[in-house]
């Protein structure tokens, strides 16, 4: 998702190996995606293959938040947040 993660250690297991993960690093790109959740589930990932503007953004708001919301908060008692990234602004 568009929102930087946040992992909590405790104190004395900051480098802590089962608290590492190494990684190998190859030549090539990136892939950019963005996702939601919510107390009960995941929801969709979405592969962004461009730049996320607001006209994309309100694009995966219609095509995946909507669906999404409707079926696991049939009652309308859910609530959509976001991480006012620049692009969620539009």
């Amino acid at each position: 998702f568009l929102m930087a993660g946040r992992i909590w250690r405790k104190e004395h297991e900051s480098m802590n190996p089962s608290c590492l993960v190494s990684m190998a690093h190859a030549g090539g790109g990136d892939v950019m995606v963005w996702g939601m959740f919510s107390w009960h589930t995941l929801g969709p990932l979405v592969p962004i293959g461009h730049r996320l503007n607001a006209t994309a953004y309100l694009s995966i708001v219609s095509d995946h938040v909507h669906p999404f919301m409707t079926i696991m908060y049939p009652s309308s008692d859910g609530s959509f947040q976001q991480d006012n990234a620049p692009c969620h602004k539009a």
